[in-house]
C-alpha cells in the first residue's frame, strides 16, 4: 500500500486552472487586505491544492506564515465547494486565529465553547459563514458530529498527535470521520526519530498508513 501510495503521489500534478483560479483568487484578497504572499507559501498552497489533495503537513518554522498559508487554502476549498472550515487549536490560540481570519479574509470565524459546542446547531445557524474554532481540549466534546459531516480541518499544535496516548486517538478517529481536507500545522514535526512522522500520515491517509511496523520497514529500515 505504502510503496503504491508513493508512486502515485510523484505522479499528481496540479492542474493549470487550479493554479490560475488559485492565483486570481488571492489577488484579490491581497489587493483588499494589504498583504502578500510570499514564494514558498504560494508553493506550499499549491503543492496541497495539486498532488497533497488538500491532504498535507504544514511545518515551516515558526514565523514563515502558516496560519496565513493554511487559511487561504482552507478559504479556497470553501469558496469552491462549500465545504465548512473547522480549526483546532490550543485554547490560549483561539482568539489568535480569530483575528487573523478576520485580518486576511474579512470574515467572522465562530469561537466554539462549552456552553456552544453542538456542530448541527452551529451549522445551521452560521451556514453563510461556516468558519470555526475550537481548542484541542473541547474539540472531543463537540456534539452532533456524524459521519456524513465534512470539513475542512486545520490543527494548530498539531504536534500533539506525535504520542499514542489516548487523547491523541480518540482525535484521531475524529479526524477520519470528518475531515474532507486536513491541515496539519507543526514547527516541529519530528524531535528524535523518523517514525514520529507514523501518525501524520495516519492521519492524512488513514487507508495507506495503517500499520507503524511496515511503516518503519519502508520509511525507517526498520
Amino acid at each position: 500500500k505504502i510503496e503504491k501510495f508513493v508512486k502515485t503521489q510523484e505522479e499528481v500534478v496540479l492542474d493549470t486552472s487550479t493554479a490560475e483560479e488559485f492565483k486570481e483568487f488571492l489577488l484579490e484578497l491581497e489587493e483588499e487586505f494589504g498583504f502578500k504572499l510570499k514564494d514558498h507559501q504560494l508553493d506550499a498552497a499549491l503543492r496541497v491544492l495539486g498532488r497533497m489533495e488538500g491532504r498535507a503537513l504544514l511545518a515551516m518554522e515558526m514565523g514563515c506564515g502558516k496560519t496565513l498559508t493554511a487559511i487561504l487554502i482552507a478559504l479556497y476549498i470553501y469558496m469552491k465547494t462549500g465545504i465548512p472550515i473547522l480549526i483546532s487549536c490550543p485554547s490560549w490560540l483561539r482568539l489568535h486565529w480569530k483575528g487573523e481570519f478576520k485580518k486576511y479574509t474579512g470574515l467572522e470565524a465562530v469561537v466554539i465553547d462549552k456552553k456552544n459546542r453542538d456542530m448541527k446547531e452551529l451549522l445551521k445557524k452560521h451556514r453563510w459563514n461556516p468558519f470555526f474554532i475550537v481548542s484541542h481540549d473541547i474539540f472531543q466534546k463537540v456534539t452532533g458530529l456524524t459521519g456524513r459531516d465534512e470539513f475542512t480541518l486545520i490543527v494548530d499544535e498539531a504536534h500533539v498527535l506525535k504520542n499514542d496516548g489516548k487523547k491523541s486517538k480518540a482525535a484521531q478517529e475524529i479526524f477520519d470521520r470528518i475531515a474532507e481536507n486536513i491541515l496539519l500545522l507543526t514547527a516541529t514535526p519530528l524531535v528524535n526519530r523518523g517514525s514520529e512522522a507514523f501518525n501524520y500520515l495516519r492521519v492524512l491517509h488513514p487507508n495507506v498508513f495503517t500499520k507503524r511496523a511496515e511503516f518503519q520497514k519502508f520509511f525507517c529500515e526498520g
